[in-house]
């Protein structure tokens, strides 16, 4: 039998349990933990989004398959997810039933289920921020593309292969912090952009 151990702030074994297949997931800005687990077998939604919080309960929060019928499976997010005040801003691969691929960045509501926009992008995600003073969530995808979408309708803002002296590079790390943005390659730059 598997175990699963949560740590507290003091270092702690906060708790030490079964939680069944469930898989952690990341999610910037979060205060509580999140985890995606499989259904019952049979069951849609196959895979659910659960948060833990500091009393340790664990809540069902939303399903993590899209709606409708073409898509059967949706896989674990290709990067973290992240609040973008009380929604859910997340990346995944959909499939169809005949196994086509097709890679979404959503921002879901959280407390009353479904998705407010959906865009597809070309690649996987490798880093994902949500960049308030921009009004907008910003993405790397692992073919070297920068993207921002706009936080509230999902319209795209920005779409460019990202270079620095002029040299292609890919974004693996995105931080935020006030009108400043920070960017790290994978060449092993970092270099910081602010609005102007």
């Amino acid at each position: 039998m598997t175990r699963d151990t949560v740590l507290g702030r003091d270092g702690g074994i906060a708790l030490d349990a079964d939680l069944a297949g469930y898989s952690y997931l990341r999610v910037d800005h979060a205060s509580d933990l999140y985890f995606l687990g499989s259904a019952p077998q049979g069951q849609k939604p196959h895979m659910l989004l659960h948060r833990l919080d500091g009393d340790l309960a664990m809540h069902e929060v939303m399903p993590w398959d899209a709606p409708g019928e073409a898509v059967h499976r949706l896989d674990a997010p290709s990067s973290s997810s992240v609040l973008v005040g009380d929604d859910l801003v997340r990346a995944y691969c959909a499939y169809d039933p005949d196994g086509v691929r097709t890679i979404l960045v959503e921002r879901c509501r959280l407390r009353a289920g479904g998705a407010m926009w959906s865009h597809p992008v070309d690649a996987a995600v490798g880093a994902l921020a949500a960049w308030p003073a921009a009004g907008c969530v910003v993405l790397s995808l692992t073919d070297g593309t920068l993207c921002a979408l706009d936080a509230a309708t999902g319209g795209l803002l920005y779409h460019e292969p990202f270079t620095l002296d002029g040299q292609p590079t890919i974004v693996t790390a995105l931080a935020v912090h006030d009108e400043a943005i920070a960017l790290g390659t994978s060449d092993g730059q970092l270099s910081i952009f602010a609005l102007r």
